[in-house]
């Protein structure tokens, strides 16, 4: 019997199945359904013609496998319906031997899908939607080279009419089919299944020859066993909001690319996936019940380990076999005292510890030698940050740590180490830098909102920085700790310490160090009189002056030859620019100087060799001063 071919050309639904919602946390397709999706017709309208050769001219003549209706030799299908195939095309008597040509084809009703009877290949994408009970007209189809959507299906049980289904070229979805009580013949060969709030359904049955794809379970409230899944070598499994699943059994692979575990309520551990080694993203996310972590004894290795918002976890314990991880996150573990379970663990590139309330230390991760980035912020009753006391002194890169909004920190070890590239601490209980005495090369130092802080005591190594920034610490009354510095290449700021008077401490910073990218920002400093630190600087970018009540005038720039940018403003004592010895400006603010005559002003003004832009306003009037 010669094989027949039909060719469907269907104009495409509003809207597509790949603007489908699916659930929270749901996955980009893979590939991308139907190719055509994002236009726009009526659904059903199509037009059929007949493949080379007359339908039906070897056989019987009869249409279809109904066996009623003359075979046509072209012509269009009625409206909202596919056309059926041509004769011999299929059918249980004539056998499983057409192909459908299709972009996208969107099925709504029984009639419709009876349509597709003897149909092996389609090619596009079918959406099935409605009430329509009975899959059986697909007994035939073998091959999907689009994607598969089953979705709002009132009566649906079981997918048995897809059982010869071998291959899906992209996504199979199945979703919010509420009486749907097994997935069995969707276990076709497929990059990636999107399973999600099938009420009915209880198991994954028929999914046990699956060795690799993605698997996708969200909102599914009876499933409570993943037993099918035993085969599962290679790829992902996202789990979300399956509040009936209380084991992870039947989870047997070593490796997969991700694990996602999410708002399962049942899920006390993490039992069941006990042989897992490897995972490049390993996600557990507001599981209010999962209090342990045992099941993860084998994992020795996770590019990305990320613990969030998970109410009753208080231990890492689980996690001993653990060496190294690229991305560490554990954030909002309210339970969380320590980070007990990390034995083994050896190396990390990033590292994040935020929001956890009852995190008292970061004991618990002896073996760590290497961090190339840390975070530890908004853990209120944090006192101990030892995590970093075994790390190596030549680490390349060196670490780079930012320790904020601890309000109780006041320990931090970081052995032997004598390199960092960047050090943020804000808002601690350090009262000086002790702890960083070691210390003799740093990129960045930023110091800010650190209430108890006295002393910069403890930096006294560091002779070169990018960048130095020292604000917002209340104690703070000048800049010891500081005298080794000669060298900032790009800014300094000092500014809202309430009790700082002067620069003291600061370098003296030396010519070499003084190129034209440095800029100088001194601001808000209510007590500052003496800036004299300043002095030895040649060149700036910028220098802006702003809001120092007490500075009476500029002595310590006296060595200031050039300058891009001026700013004085709001400097209610300043009376004087004498100190500033730069010559050559190019813009320049003298606004809101209470003290600060407009003569003053202009005689300076007057002594510069080169200047533009000059904006001078709201100063004092009156006479200049000898």
């Amino acid at each position: 019997m010669k094989r027949a071919a039909v060719v469907l050309s269907l104009l495409l639904m509003p809207s597509c199945t790949d603007a489908i919602d699916v659930g929270e946390g749901a996955p980009e397709s893979v590939g991308g359904e139907g190719g055509q999706s994002s236009s726009s017709g009526p659904s059903g309208a199509s037009e059929v013609a007949t493949g080379a050769g007359q339908a039906g001219s070897e056989g019987s003549g009869q249409a279809g496998p109904g066996g009623s209706g003359q075979a046509g030799s072209g012509g269009s299908s009625s409206a909202g319906s596919p056309s059926e195939p041509a004769a011999g095309a299929g059918g249980a008597e004539q056998g499983c031997n057409s192909d459908l040509f299709v972009g996208y084809l969107h099925v709504t009703s029984q009639a419709e899908l009876e349509q597709l009877r003897g149909v092996s290949v389609l090619r596009g994408t079918l959406e099935i939607t409605g009430d329509v009970p009975d899959l059986s007209p697909l007994e035939c189809l073998t091959t999907v080279d689009g994607g598969l959507v089953i979705r709002e299906n009132p009566t649906l049980r079981d997918l048995d009419g897809l059982r010869s289904l071998e291959e899906v070229a992209r996504t199979i979805k199945i979703f919010d089919n509420p009486m749907l009580e097994s997935v069995a013949g969707a276990a076709a060969r497929a990059p990636m299944w999107m399973i999600a709030r099938n009420a009915s359904l209880e198991s994954l049955s028929g999914f046990e020859e699956v060795e690799a794809g993605v698997l996708w379970l969200n909102g599914n409230a009876r499933l409570a066993s993943l037993s099918a899944l035993g085969n599962l070598r290679e790829g992902g499994i996202t789990l979300i909001d399956n509040d009936a699943l209380t084991s992870l059994d039947g989870i047997n692979a070593s490796r997969l690319d991700t694990l996602h575990i999410s708002k399962s309520d049942g899920l006390v551990s993490l039992k069941g996936i006990d042989g897992l080694e490897t995972v490049g993203v390993l996600e557990l996310f507001e599981n209010p019940n999962l209090s342990s972590l045992e099941g993860l004894e084998e994992l020795r290795t996770v590019s990305n380990l990320l613990l969030w918002q998970n109410q009753s976890l208080s231990s890492l314990e689980g996690l001993e076999s653990l060496v190294h991880v690229d991305y560490l996150d554990i954030s909002e573990l309210p339970a969380l005292t320590d980070l007990t379970g990390l034995t083994s663990l050896e190396s990390l590139r990033s590292l994040g510890v935020n929001g956890n309330s009852a995190l008292v230390s970061l004991d618990g991760a002896p073996a760590l030698r290497t961090v190339e980035h840390a975070v530890i912020e908004s853990n209120p009753e944090l006192v101990s940050v030892n995590a970093f006391a075994q790390l190596r002194p030549d680490q390349d890169p060196p670490l780079s740590l930012t320790l904020s909004s601890s309000p109780k920190l006041t320990s931090i070890d970081i052995g032997r180490a004598t390199r960092l590239r960047d050090l943020y601490l804000s808002g601690l209980a350090l009262t000086d830098l002790s702890a960083f005495a070691g210390v003799s090369e740093l990129r960045s130092l930023s110091v800010g909102s650190n209430p108890e802080l006295v002393s910069l005591r403890g930096v006294e190594q560091i002779s070169a920085l990018f960048k130095l920034g020292i604000s917002r610490n209340p104690q703070l009354t000048n800049l010891e700790g500081l005298s080794g510095l000669r060298f900032v290449e790009s800014g300094i700021t000092i500014s809202n310490n309430a009790a700082l008077t002067s620069l003291d401490g600061l370098g003296p910073l030396s010519s070499e160090g003084t190129g034209m990218n440095v800029g100088v920002a001194l601001r808000g400093n209510p007590r500052l009189v003496d800036i004299d630190a300043l002095r030895g600087i040649l060149r700036m970018n910028q220098l802006v002056i702003e809001d120092n009540d007490a500075l009476l005038d500029l002595t310590g720039l006296e060595d200031l030859r050039d300058l891009l940018s001026l700013s004085i403003r709001s400097n209610p004592a300043l009376t004087t620019l004498r100190g500033l010895g730069a010559r050559t400006i190019f813009g320049i603010t003298i606004t809101g100087n209470q003290s600060l005559t407009s003569c003053e002003i202009a005689a300076f003004i007057a002594g510069l060799q080169a200047f533009n832009d000059v904006r001078e306003e709201e100063n004092a009037t009156g006479a200049c001063s000898p």
